[in-house]
């Protein structure tokens, strides 16, 4: 190291690759291996050989990517697991009508917008067809679909005030939902805003089926002015269940006005009878709620419960009806006490053909701050067990 330049000097030529370098030395490795000149090669990069550095163009060999195209995004192809599967996506159709006409294949899946999207799987060849399915111009029959939510629109109500529709495949659908879906123990029948103009509305066993025996049930709609269910059957009750935990809410039940009316005695608003026709009767519906729901111009009782047991009433009002507002009866067969239990709060019975409030054979049954005007009679009680209770009536004096 010369100190006063601070340089090494004299140092011998490098024996090996870890040895300082002079710069004679470097001069003489660039001169013998020069580095190609990089003029004119845009886009290209440098390699070596091993013997000699040379630029090259960049291809997808070069970089590992030799299958690799630049197929655009429409027409990559798939796999044969990814088609099967995609071919059970479901095809939207805007009408029934429109989705009857069709000639599909088995597995295929249609959603029908006007049934509040029901979807539909094509079955294979002689499936016998069942309430709610759809039969195609082929011969071959869609299956509805299960879901946790059942719709009103998908069983043929829609919102009209000329056109009759009949909701009679609502209960066996919805039995059968649940008879093959045991796992779904909850269904929520939505009713939209509207007018409904209907036969029937019924809601447990169809037939043999027994799937709503222990199923939750909820029918609600959009408020009583909101949702009005028209019943325009000239006999029969408005809206029945016969089985189930059922919560009735938000909706009203009328007539149209000349085929209902005119039939007195021959049906009720909302009737709810869990005889099973045994003797004595075993009760089938148990923890029943009605809430805010008005019933009114019904030929017979605004309200019947048979043999119903943890009812609650909340809000509900019974009004012009051809019989009682409130029909309670807990008689079976054997004459005994069934109904248990019953809760009616802010409760109204105005202008019924009858009493405002029947109750016979029930126990335990608690009515307060309910409303009886311009009735038969307001509150009558008939061979009732213990802890029958009537606390702030709002009656004319007629009770019973």
């Amino acid at each position: 190291l010369d100190v006063n330049s601070n340089r090494l000097i004299n140092l011998p030529a490098p024996a090996s690759p870890n040895d300082a370098a002079r710069l004679a030395d470097v001069q003489a490795s660039t001169n013998a291996n020069p580095l190609p000149d990089p003029a004119g090669q845009s886009g290209e990069f440098l390699r070596n050989d091993g013997e000699t550095a040379y630029w090259d163009a960049v291809t997808k060999d070069i970089v590992g990517l030799g299958n690799v195209d630049n197929t655009s995004d429409a027409l990559k192809p798939i796999s044969t697991a990814t088609n099967v599967e995609l071919s059970k996506k479901a095809s939207y159709v805007n009408t029934f009508t429109a989705l009857a006409l069709l000639s599909p294949t088995e597995g295929e899946v249609f959603v029908c917008v006007e049934r509040a999207n029901a979807e539909y799987i094509v079955q294979a060849a002689g499936y016998t067809a069942l309430a709610g399915d759809v039969t195609f111009a082929n011969g071959r029959v869609a299956k509805l679909s299960t879901s946790s939510t059942i719709q009103a629109a998908w069983f043929g109500l829609s919102s009209s005030n000329s056109n009759t529709q009949n909701d009679t495949a609502l209960a066996s659908v919805a039995s059968r939902y649940l008879l093959e879906n045991t796992r779904y123990l909850r269904y929520r029948i939505e009713l939209p805003a509207g007018r409904f103009l209907y036969n029937a509305f019924n809601i447990g066993n169809a037939g043999t089926e027994t799937g709503l025996l222990n199923g939750r049930v909820i029918v609600f709609g959009q408020g009583p002015l909101n949702t009005q269910l028209v019943c325009t059957a000239a006999s029969g009750d408005a809206l029945k269940v016969t089985s189930g935990r059922v919560l009735l809410e938000d909706f009203s039940i009328t007539s149209d006005g000349v085929n209902r009316s005119a039939s007195v005695g021959a049906g009720s608003g909302i009737s709810i009878d869990a005889t099973d026709g045994s003797t004595p009767a075993t009760v089938t519906v148990a923890k029943f709620e009605i809430n805010n729901v008005e019933v009114a111009s019904q030929p017979a009782d605004g309200i019947e419960l048979i043999n119903v047991e943890l009812l609650s009433m909340s809000g509900v009002t019974s009004e012009n009806n051809g019989a009682y507002g409130y029909n309670i009866n807990g008689v079976n067969y054997s004459g005994a006490v069934k109904g248990i239990s019953n809760l009616a709060t802010n409760c109204r019975a105005l202008g019924n053909g009858s009493d405002g409030y029947r109750v016979t054979l029930v126990s335990e049954c608690t009515f307060i701050n309910c409303q009886s005007l311009e009735n038969d009679g307001d509150f009558q009680f008939w061979s009732n067990g213990r802890g029958t209770k009537l606390i702030n009536p709002d009656v004319e004096g007629k009770t019973g």
